[in-house]
């Protein structure tokens, strides 16, 4: 009983000891830091019967508990230290925005300010070309009008000038009135006869042009017609050439596992795009057999882009084919 009773007490010491490391180290740490945890060996008093001394508790080095407060302050410090500098990193960076945004608005300021000296220019350039035009036209009116008055006064010397002869010639005409009365109608009637010979030339010249201009119409008009049948051949047989190459283009995507009678037609009617998407498909006649129409439409389909012919003139948007059993055995 004794030896169980001082076992008990020294395990309370133990406990109390160990409470007070607790209570000092939430004082003194800055943060909570999890105990050290102490090992403590209790000797079973049964199990000695040689040795009668009272058993001592075994605990951990307080040092290994240091070390690891130390640890932990020298992690706390390098984390003030990282965030010290983060916050150094977020001022330096805001810094550089802001002088990048001051840099911008200046460049903004500086290309508005010349986009306004160049309108101005450009007005100022208007302005000038629109003066140098009106004076331009002011100097050609004003030259014109000296033109005109001079041609009027050159007109009117020129008519007092000519009533002036006519008054001479009136009075040596009635001077000499007897005498030229005579050579006067001689003259007037060779002049008539001159003058209607003149016009007979002429007249026989503007027939025989019109004859000529009618002739190279004719001419013209039968090359045109000519050539115009000779490029409707020749479409024509570009296009024939082109429905067979569809046809056989289509068939080779047309189901051959059919099993159909000869002599069934389908007429379907296709309309392309003029990159050779076809549009729309559809049946104008059908042959009777729903499955053989429906593996022309698939056919046609499937075939999209068809090709085109070699000629763009001879593209038609609308066009309609004729298929038939036996195309599939070519």
């Amino acid at each position: 009983m004794p030896a169980n009773s001082r076992h008990f007490g020294l395990a309370i010491a133990v406990h109390v000891i160990l409470l007070l490391f607790l209570l000092v180290g939430v004082h003194c740490s800055p943060t909570m830091v999890p105990p050290t945890p102490m090992t403590v060996v209790m000797v079973n008093p049964a199990s000695t019967k040689a040795n009668t001394q009272t058993p001592t508790p075994v605990v951990i080095d307080e040092q290994k508990r240091d070390d690891h407060d130390d640890q932990v302050k020298a992690e706390q410090a390098q984390k003030r230290q990282e965030e010290q500098k983060k916050v150094e990193q977020k001022k330096q960076d805001d810094a550089k925005q802001a002088e990048q945004q001051k840099t911008e608005q200046k460049k903004q300021q500086d290309d508005l300010k010349k986009q306004q000296e160049d309108q101005q220019k450009k007005a100022d350039d208007a302005k000038k070309l629109a003066e140098t035009e009106q004076k331009k036209q002011a100097d050609l009116a004003l030259k014109k009008a000296q033109e005109e008055e001079q041609k009027k006064q050159a007109d009117a010397a020129a008519k007092a000038k000519a009533e002036a002869e006519k008054a001479k010639a009136d009075a040596d005409a009635k001077k000499a009135a007897a005498e030229a009365e005579a050579k006067a109608q001689a003259e007037a009637e060779a002049k008539r006869k001159q003058e209607e010979a003149r016009k007979a030339a002429e007249e026989k010249k503007r027939q025989e042009e019109a004859a000529r201009r009618a002739q190279e119409d004719l001419a013209r008009q039968a090359m045109a017609e000519e050539a115009a049948r000779m490029e409707a051949e020749r479409i024509a047989g570009i296009q024939a050439s082109w429905g067979q190459i569809l046809a056989a283009y289509i068939a080779q995507y047309w189901e051959r596992s059919l099993n159909l009678p000869a002599g069934l037609k389908c007429r379907v009617a296709i309309t392309l795009l003029p990159s050779g998407s076809v549009q729309d498909v559809r049946i104008v006649q059908g042959s009777g057999v729903p499955a053989f129409d429906d593996s022309v439409i698939r056919a046609v389909q499937k075939a999209s882009p068809l090709p085109l012919p070699q000629d763009p003139k001879a593209f038609q948007r609308n066009i309609t084919a004729v298929f038939t059993p036996e195309m599939l055995k070519q």
